[in-house]
């Protein structure tokens, strides 16, 4: 038999004109039909029928007893042509055919579809529960109506149409995920029905009391209890599993309303919640997989349901890319291979999955995501999220890849696509590298499997957390949490809704909503300040206050800690400033520069860009004062070290109210100072880190030099710190306040 000519697409009947008379031959057209043809990229209806000669493009619509007239996502019509009064029809399988009529074509499509399956190519772009009803179907009408308006923008429309009908379907069954609540009790259900049939666990309850001691001779009389808590037992699961014993010094009775309990209930009850708590982990991950094994809405398990429609959207994705002309036909062509493998034959593509790694060992993958490439031609990128990206070559596609890692708003792409434990990890990156794991087979059944390992990781992950928390994680929250792979599957998921559920995430303020990778990190930092501060707070509250000497050598041992502490401090902050975009990645690095334990000193210094930058405190001078007045817990950071206004580059200011602030000159940063010195109001952050001997009403203070820090500028500024708060202290001593007062100015 001949070989059947290759289907005609826009793309080479419009912008080849070369290929017409060879296109001719194979597909039954004239010159004047061709050139009739591009009359389809008209806007309008109106635009087409003023053409000479005039087109009218249609849709194809479909019926049937159980579904209204529903288009037939893809295809359309276009009549009539130039000199045969031909109508051509359109589908996105077969291309550009020519019929002599009407009843041609729609004979043609009757025939089709009087024995089409779910999979046949003719419905590969309609709804997938339109395809099941189709395919059932005993007679299928065929109608038409005409497009008023962009012909592939309507096929564009129809087909997004038909996507968001397939997504409601997967959300339909995605809510129907199971809370921690019901698997437990399915659990506990299961391991008591043979002991107690017929008895409804969830009323099931476990009291702790205690016993007080018997005031009588009495032996026989009961003690008496003090109720102390009671849980239900799905509860006692989850507090077993978090402290692998009952509470210390406390008695337990399982108890249900309807049965008196005997002392082998007792033992049931006890033994059915230890071995839930001990096997918990996987006991709830075959839970959930049963929920994936059991039955769609549509007939299919859950897990081909839904593999099949993220293949149906990844299908939809690459003919828009190929009517929008992104990806040629033969480029669309073997990407079909991921959609529908030709049996007998090897794909020419290498398919890979998406991993970044700084250690080979440690890597994250991207959910859904893929890399394809082929010797010979470009490399593509599909995720969830963005769908075809069409790139250079392979190298093109990891430079991308980590392009997206390096853009705030291409990495929230990115987090969506990994599991709680790996979104840690992502977090920490600061030079991933990219690598891929070729895959084969099912393609998109391989893509799936591996969202539902990453739900069951999830699961996993928030029970360590919970079982390693103080008690305040509220699980179940983040158990439901866990289970949201929305983003995995489909961006467009996120924006149905769900009834509030999976809405629940830190609520941050500020101008703008910080993207979700920025939140977390930021999270990060805070954690890393309380726990600092935690510690340092704890020795300061142990100071001997009474006496100034032995205060003295107390905090003078403290200084190493004050130091570090100061530098966790104002290295972090530069950091929270580059992620809220209010400090410049250049200035951070000047910070850090300065401010790092391992280099505190000038000479130990690292170079930044070829300088050292250097580090001043500040000097006041007071109108009615010999002295100049040094500012305490106050620096100045210069870029390029010296004072020269020219050359010494940018000028950071710390100061304890304020924070950091960049100047673009030494001269700028201190004529800032002077003005803020005669600023009634604005004064007083500078003035505070002045003694109180030093701190005089209606005095005029003004700017008068930096002094250069040539040791380590971290314990000289907790030694300024130090210094200027026992001189508070001091302060306080002698006016006889009482010790309450002076701890509390200690806080303060």
């Amino acid at each position: 038999m001949p070989t059947p000519p290759a289907p005609l697409f826009f793309p080479q009947a419009l912008r080849s004109p070369g290929h017409w008379n060879d296109l001719r031959k194979t597909h039954g057209l004239t010159r004047k039909d061709f050139q009739w043809l591009g009359h389809v990229e008209l806007a309008s209806q109106t635009l087409r029928s003023q053409q000479t000669p005039p087109m009218s493009a249609e849709k194809i619509l479909l019926s049937t007893s159980d579904l209204a007239s529903t288009p037939l996502a893809g295809s359309f019509v276009l009549s009539l042509t130039p000199d045969d009064k031909d109508e051509i029809l359109y589908t996105p399988y077969a291309g550009i055919k020519k019929f002599h009529n009407r009843a041609a074509l729609t004979e043609h499509l009757e025939h089709q579809l009087s024995s089409v399956t779910e999979d046949d190519d003719l419905l590969a772009f309609m709804s997938l529960s339109a395809r099941k009803t189709l395919a059932a179907a005993v007679n299928i009408q065929v109608s038409f109506q005409a497009i008023e308006g962009d012909v592939f923008e309507d096929q564009r429309t129809v087909i997004a149409s038909n996507q968001r009908t397939n997504e409601q379907a997967l959300l339909d069954e995605l809510v129907k995920l199971p809370t921690l609540t019901s698997l437990l009790n399915t659990l506990l259900d299961e391991l008591l029905k043979s002991p107690f049939p017929g008895l409804d666990q969830r009323q099931t309850r476990l009291d702790f009391y205690s016993v007080a001691p018997a005031h009588d001779d009495n032996q026989e009389s009961t003690p008496p209890r003090r109720w102390i808590n009671s849980m239900s037992l799905s509860d006692a699961v989850l507090s077993y599993y978090r402290h692998q014993r009952w509470p210390i010094g406390q008695s337990h009775e399982f108890s249900h309303p309807e049965k008196k309990p005997t002392s082998a209930d007792q033992h049931q009850w006890e033994t059915a919640v230890k071995t839930a708590s001990s096997k918990l982990i996987s006991l709830l991950s075959r839970k959930l997989q049963r929920y994936w094994d059991d039955a769609a809405a549509d007939g299919a398990s859950r897990r081909d349901f839904f593999s099949r429609a993220i293949r149906e959207k990844a299908r939809a994705e690459f003919l828009i890319k190929r009517e929008a002309e992104i990806i040629s036909p033969e480029q669309s062509q073997a990407l079909h291979s991921l959609i529908q493998p030709t049996a007998g034959t090897s794909s020419a593509l290498s398919l890979e999955t998406v991993r970044l790694w700084e250690h080979a060992a440690n890597y994250v993958e991207l959910a859904g995501a893929l890399m394809i490439s082929h010797a010979n031609s470009k490399a593509f990128l599909y995720t969830p999220t963005q769908g075809l990206q069409v790139l250079k070559d392979y190298q093109d596609l990891k430079d991308t890849l980590l392009s997206k890692f390096s853009a705030v708003v291409h990495e929230d792409e990115l987090y969506g696509l990994l599991s709680l434990e790996e979104r840690n990890r992502f977090i920490g990156f600061n030079q991933p590298q990219v690598s891929g794991e070729v895959i084969s087979g099912s393609i998109f059944k391989t893509l799936f499997e591996a969202i539902i390992t990453k739900q069951r990781q999830n699961m996993e992950y928030v029970l360590q957390v919970f079982r390693h928390s103080d008690g305040t994680v509220d699980l179940h929250a983040l158990f439901d949490k866990a289970l949201d792979i929305r983003a995995m599957i489909s961006d467009q998921l996120l924006t149905l809704g769900v009834q509030g559920r999976w809405s629940t995430r830190p609520v941050l303020s500020g101008n703008q909503l910080p993207s979700m990778v920025l939140a977390d990190r930021a999270a990060a930092f805070v954690k890393t300040f309380s726990d600092v501060e935690s510690l340092i707070s704890a020795e300061f509250a142990s100071q001997p206050i009474a006496s100034g000497p032995q205060q003295r050598i107390y905090l003078e041992n403290l200084k190493p800690r004050l130091a570090h502490a100061l530098s966790v401090g104002v290295r972090g902050e530069a950091s929270l400033r580059v992620l809220n975009a209010t400090l410049r990645d250049a200035d951070r690095a000047i910070v850090d520069t300065v401010f790092n334990p391992d280099q505190p000193d000038r000479e130990t210094r690292l170079a930044l860009n070829g300088f050292r930058p250097d580090a001043y405190s500040l000097l006041l001078e007071c109108s009615g004062q010999k002295n100049l007045l040094p500012l305490a817990n106050c620096v100045l950071l210069t870029e390029r070290g010296g004072l020269d206004v020219q050359h010494s580059g940018r000028a950071i200011l710390w100061t304890p109210a304020t924070g950091l602030e960049v100047f673009a000159t030494v001269s700028s940063a201190t004529t800032e100072l002077n003005r803020r010195l005669l600023d009634a109001s604005k004064r007083l952050e500078l003035l505070e880190n002045l003694p109180p001997a030093q701190r005089t009403f209606h005095q005029r203070y003004t700017f008068n030099s930096l002094r250069l820090i040539e040791g380590n500028v971290l314990r000289r500024l907790a030694q300024s710190s130090i210094d200027h708060f026992l001189a508070r202290c001091e302060h306080l001593r002698s006016l006889k306040l009482d010790a309450g007062r002076c701890t509390a100015d200690q806080s303060a």
